[in-house]
């Protein structure tokens, strides 16, 4: 049932428990299987310790970039991420524990994102490289949906108004 689209929603607890100043991936797709060097859509915690969300369209173009204003580190505390995307209305949220962590600069190509690559890895790459140093749980990626975090109530159906996670 996978479709290329141009929305999508993320939501996940993310634990750090270490590989600060290294590439931590959340999710990663590749264009073969096994994974291999083209990557086409990853969500991670770069290098610089911040969140990123980024796709790429069929030809292999950067399409959708959108990344965290804060640096997260390793810590003995859980974070949750929360991010949405409609690149026909160049539309983009990114919540960290509900509050609104979304640099300038962000790449909202009207395109469509190539979610129907070979392969998939979650906490890594396909080829088992960039590996989570931590715990991530209560995963929600919906490709081809959208939803408008701006909006409290929308955000409330992924985190409670104390910070806890929701029944999804």
């Amino acid at each position: 049932g996978a479709a290329d689209s141009k929305t999508g929603i993320l939501s996940v607890w993310i634990r750090l428990d270490g590989g600060d100043a290294s590439i931590l991936r959340i999710i990663g797709a590749s264009a073969t299987l096994g994974g291999g060097a083209t990557t086409k859509w990853r969500s991670s915690r770069l290098n610089a310790n911040k969140f990123i969300v980024t796709g790429d369209n069929a030809a292999g173009s950067t399409i959708l970039e959108i990344i965290s204003t804060t640096s997260y580190t390793a810590a003995a505390t859980w974070l949750h991420l929360l991010a949405s995307w409609d690149l026909a209305s160049a539309a983009a949220h990114m919540y960290v524990n509900d509050s609104s962590d979304l640099a300038g600069g962000s790449t909202l190509t009207n395109d469509s994102l190539d979610y129907t690559t070979a392969d998939w890895g979650v906490g890594a790459n396909p080829d088992g490289t960039s590996k989570m140093n931590g715990c991530l749980a209560e995963l929600y990626f919906a490709p081809g949906q959208y939803v408008d975090l701006s909006v409290e109530g929308n955000r409330r159906k992924f985190i409670s108004s104390t910070g806890k996670p929701v029944h999804l």
